[in-house]
């Protein structure tokens, strides 16, 4: 092989690769996203169970406990939907990643042994890998979409309290 196909295969490369690069910076920022919401959920939970144990076994008679206990009944289920929607875009920026990474070892070697089919197994993995990656962005734009509107739930409730 001669050294301008080495060059030009390393170049060909390098288009999946920047993309496994935006796919790990994206997968930083909706970790930490990830993270919130699994503290914000843990943190829901033990605040129930706080009130729970301080109302005891009987009814309370504290409505701001009663108030907070619907809140949280309520936001529970959509921060778990949340929760999972996130997951779903992490898993599809996973397996964006891989069909990446994939793509490229299918370049290198479509250069290695010569078959056409290759180049374009190689282009056809770089677009589903792509549209992978455009999946994963569509989820999150839902998830912030609907996590704002939890958040404004909970504002509301809160101004409404008398």
């Amino acid at each position: 092989m001669n050294p301008e196909v080495i060059v030009g295969t390393i170049q060909v490369i390098l288009a999946p690769a920047v993309m496994v690069t935006s796919c790990a910076i994206l997968l930083g920022g909706i970790l930490g996203h990830y993270t919130g919401i699994n503290q914000r959920l843990r943190a829901m939970a033990q605040e129930r169970l706080q009130i729970l144990r301080a109302s005891g076994a009987s009814a309370s008679t504290d409505t701001l406990a009663t108030e907070r206990l619907d809140e949280i009944d309520t936001q529970i289920p959509d921060l778990i939907d949340l929760y999972q929607q996130v997951r779903n875009a992490i898993l599809a920026l996973y397996l964006a990643t891989a069909i990446f990474l994939a793509d490229m070892l299918i370049i290198a070697l479509a250069v290695v042994v010569s078959l056409d089919w290759l180049g374009v197994a190689s282009l056809l993995g770089f677009l589903i890998g792509t549209t992978t990656l455009l999946w994963s962005i569509l989820l999150m734009v839902r998830e912030i979409w609907a996590a704002n509107r939890a958040t404004q739930f909970e504002i509301t409730r809160v101004l409404n309290l008398k």
